[in-house]
């Protein structure tokens, strides 16, 4: 299903900036090289790639590097916009599994301090899974971390970014809209931040270190504090 939803992403993206492809088969050779150019990236970062390197890589001819890539800035800037579009597939998930647990409580239940606490932990329990999903993948942490230097100065990749935490924090902030929040925005970004944080030290280090138990109590203290009951507003319903 990724690749069919990759190769539909590929084909209709204006962000891609090598050759335009027409047919299936050659959609799926562009994408086969753009994976390879992520697994060479990850290994060497950006300056491993080469049309040569890449198309050994992939296990095709350097003819095919060539024809899809004139320029390997070219190639760098397609990896990158797969690579985007596949972590926003996933953050999207996310944000709308999010909203979507939220959005079964109401603030009438919310005042209720057992049910605040488990609706805490149902997060703190999701998102820390999440965080550790790509912790494990030395491969994705690699990537990101190469994903966000190179966005330093390519405008097409930070507007992915922009764009991927525009709509995350939405979903986000309308569900804490949904339960009362008077913040909602900015506790929205205070999880948003939190989770951020979290993943950047997941990068750095090693999945081996990965300490989960420490995730887990960090997203579930944010959590808490978003959804405690804030100024102005009484632990009881009225």
């Amino acid at each position: 299903m990724l690749k069919s939803n990759t190769a539909a992403m590929a084909e209709t993206n204006s962000n891609y900036q090598g050759r335009k492809t027409s047919r299936k088969g050659s959609t799926e050779r562009r994408i086969k090289l753009l994976e390879a150019a992520l697994r060479i990236i990850a290994r060497e970062g950006t300056r491993g790639i080469r049309h040569r390197a890449v198309a050994s890589e992939a296990g095709l001819p350097l003819a095919a590097t060539t024809y899809y890539f004139e320029h390997i800035e070219e190639l760098i800037n397609d990896a990158f916009v797969l690579f985007a579009e596949r972590m926003r597939v996933e953050d999207r998930l996310l944000g709308e599994t999010c909203f979507h647990v939220i959005s079964e409580f109401n603030q009438r239940e919310l005042a209720d301090v057992e049910t605040r606490d488990a609706l805490s932990r149902e997060l703190a329990t999701l998102l820390s899974e999440h965080i550790a999903s790509r912790a494990a993948c030395s491969r994705t942490r690699q990537l990101k971390s190469a994903f966000r230097n190179d966005a330093m100065h390519n405008q097409v990749l930070k507007n992915f970014i922009a764009d991927n935490v525009i709509e995350v924090h939405g979903l986000i902030e309308k569900a804490l809209a949904a339960i009362g929040s008077s913040y909602s925005s900015t506790d929205a970004s205070v999880i948003m931040a939190t989770i951020n944080h979290l993943e950047y030290l997941a990068i750095l280090d090693s999945a081996a270190r990965f300490n989960r138990a420490v995730v887990y109590e960090t997203m579930l203290r944010a959590i808490q504090l978003v959804l405690s009951p804030q100024p102005g507003q009484s632990a009881l319903p009225g």
